[in-house]
């Protein structure tokens, strides 16, 4: 993975400063806007012991919209607004295969082991396998961005928090999906989570990012109750050990100056119409 990252970083800062500076440069507006997505590849470590963590591919749905200041032709700020699909897949490791806490009566807890279980409607050989957990998020980035701004090739980095406002989760038991979970602003997930990154873009439009977060997805102080092996209900907090902070690698593209594009539409669609009423 670091040899894949350090290539795409190598190929992506080539085509940045391998443009023709000579070429002249546009006359930027101080204070402008600019809209667009991003295609996320996310990991996490949630927990050793209990689950392995597999390359998450999201390319729907984020959206961001940010508003820029440039101070200088090298520096400029930026903040925003955005919403984002985040969440990590996880299988069973060897030998715990039974381990995943669940919203229904897939599974049931063990007291005398801590761990959870396959309820008796399945078969004592059956496993899960998978389980699939995501929150959409709405997000508020601040950052700063350093380089050749009126062409758009710049450095950024900055800081951004996140507020989860729907969780789901997916459960496959021996391959075939079993279960689909959702929730409007859960107590399972975290109520805000900081997070940083670092990116860079280029003229086209076309940025590579690096984003990392410093909280935990799911809540480590949820507590719920949960069905015992004995029948009686029992309160816990399944989440407490498990570790769930992502980080992911991004290709976005972004358009900028939406404010000054809707302009000049505007004003070739009065063209047209002028034309048309001559």
């Amino acid at each position: 993975m670091k040899k894949i990252f350090t290539l795409v970083l190598v190929v992506v800062s080539f085509m940045t400063f391998a443009q023709d500076n000579k070429a002249p440069e546009k006359t930027a507006p101080k204070f402008y806007t600019s809209a667009g997505g991003e295609w996320i590849f996310s990991f996490v470590e949630p927990n050793k012991d209990m689950e392995s963590t597999k390359l998450r591919f999201q390319p729907w749905f984020h959206l961001q919209i940010n508003w820029h200041y440039d101070f200088s032709k090298n520096v400029g700020g930026f903040f925003g607004i955005g919403s984002r699909n985040l969440g990590y897949t996880t299988s069973a490791n060897k030998g715990n295969q039974n381990d995943f806490y669940t919203n229904d009566d897939i599974t049931v807890y063990n007291e005398t082991t801590g761990k959870f279980e396959l309820s008796n409607s399945y078969a004592k050989d059956s496993e899960i396998e998978t389980i699939k957990r995501r929150s959409y998020t709405i997000s508020f980035p601040l950052g700063i961005k350093i380089g050749n701004l009126a062409k758009n090739r710049f450095m950024f980095f900055g800081g951004e928090i996140e507020f989860p406002f729907h969780y789901k989760n997916k459960v496959w038991v021996d391959g075939d999906k079993q279960q689909k979970y959702t929730e409007w602003f859960s107590d399972q997930t975290n109520p805000y989570m900081l997070s940083a990154f670092v990116g860079i873009q280029l003229p086209g439009g076309v940025n590579l990012k690096f984003k990392y977060y410093f909280d935990d997805l799911m809540n480590t102080d949820y507590e719920t109750s949960v069905r015992t092996t004995t029948g009686t209900a029992v309160k816990i907090k399944p989440f407490e050990n498990i570790k769930s902070k992502i980080f992911y690698i991004s290709f976005g593209m972004n358009m900028f100056n939406t404010t000054k594009a809707i302009q000049q539409i505007e004003s070739i669609d009065k063209k047209k119409k002028d034309s048309y009423s001559m």
